[in-house]
């Protein structure tokens, strides 16, 4: 079953209403800091996002979770992640981080480029 909704309107009103387990879930929302003043807002929503979710995942079950936010460094995303899911009781191996594509290079003139992060926790 493959579920697709709106995570800032339905999410919490879908997982009280469902009783299941979800092998995979995948998490990417939409650039969430148009600004510097953006940065911590986004940081909770993320936190949340993940803290409201797992309880979902399966036992060995897969978690995808990704960011465009630019203002927020890969590290510190990872950081956030690891420890929103250590929050939440998962156990889990050390993330596979994903590259960007050829479509999308990061160019060391341009830093800011390197804004895509897709990490993969596989729980155990």
């Amino acid at each position: 079953r493959i579920v697709k909704l709106d995570i800032f309107k339905k999410l919490k009103e879908f997982l009280s209403e469902c009783n299941i387990q979800f092998d995979v879930i995948l998490i990417d929302p939409p650039s969430l800091t148009s600004s510097s003043k953006d940065v911590k807002k986004a940081k909770t929503i993320y936190s949340k996002l993940i803290e409201l979710t797992s309880p979902f995942l399966s036992q060995n079950g897969i978690f995808i979770l990704c960011s465009c936010s630019n203002r927020i460094h890969k590290n510190e995303f990872e950081r956030i992640c690891k420890e929103s899911l250590t929050k939440t009781g998962k156990k889990f191996k050390k993330p596979v981080r994903l590259q960007n594509e050829t479509d999308h290079p990061v160019i060391d003139s341009f830093p800011e480029g390197d804004y895509l992060k897709a990490h993969i926790y596989f729980m155990i």
